[in-house]
């Protein structure tokens, strides 16, 4: 017994099966699009080429933000709050998202400020206060203000932010131990401070 297949011509265009004929049996192979998908990769590789900088390279934080400086000091004998105007400057990031800065308060005390901002705008504070110390440990307007506390045995807890279009917000904390008199004598009190920044750039 023979078999045989439909002989019935197939239109052969894009995207359609095309019939081939190998003895006595017809076969089918879809066409091969090579060219056009290569094409196709090098014009979406030239469209994001154009698309400026991306990433943490491309967050726009460069400049100069009039901001306040808030700062949080609670243990078992006080608790305060105080504000302070100021400004903070801040370079351009690198394409790693690392970046330089600095701090200038209302009562002529400064530092540095530096740090890393991902593509999200987050920020993480590297360093902050004297250059090469460890972050919150020499900030001359903390230790102005509170001068009975061990700043540096001071143990960072967190200091990070963000920068959301002309906006910029960051949050520091650290423990720490004062010391105070009472009636009953010396005594060293276990100590929260924090100190937060809220600014614009101009």
């Amino acid at each position: 017994m023979i078999v045989t297949m439909s002989q019935a011509p197939v239109n052969s265009t894009a995207g359609r099966l095309h019939p081939l004929r190998r003895g006595g049996w017809r076969l089918w192979h879809r066409p091969q699009f090579t060219g056009i998908v290569a094409l196709a990769a090098l014009l979406v590789a030239a469209c994001e080429e154009d698309n400026g900088p991306t990433g943490a390279a491309g967050v726009a934080l460069a400049g100069t933000y009039a901001a306040t400086f808030t700062v949080r000091f609670t243990n078992g004998f006080e608790a305060e709050q105080a504000s302070e105007p100021g400004t903070v400057t801040l370079l351009a990031q690198g394409a790693q998202g690392a970046f330089a800065g600095s701090y200038l308060l209302e009562d002529g005390s400064s530092g540095v400020l530096d740090g890393v901002v991902g593509a999200d705008g987050a920020i993480t504070i590297v360093a902050f206060g004297a250059p090469n110390q460890r972050t919150l440990t020499q900030v001359r307007y903390l230790r102005q203000r509170f001068p009975y506390c061990d700043w540096l045995g001071a143990a960072l807890t967190e200091f990070s932010g963000a920068v959301s279009g002309t906006g910029l917000t960051l949050i520091g904390s650290a423990t720490l131990t004062c010391r105070y008199v009472t009636l009953s004598g010396p005594a060293v009190a276990p100590t929260t401070v924090s100190l937060a920044i809220s600014g614009a750039r101009g």
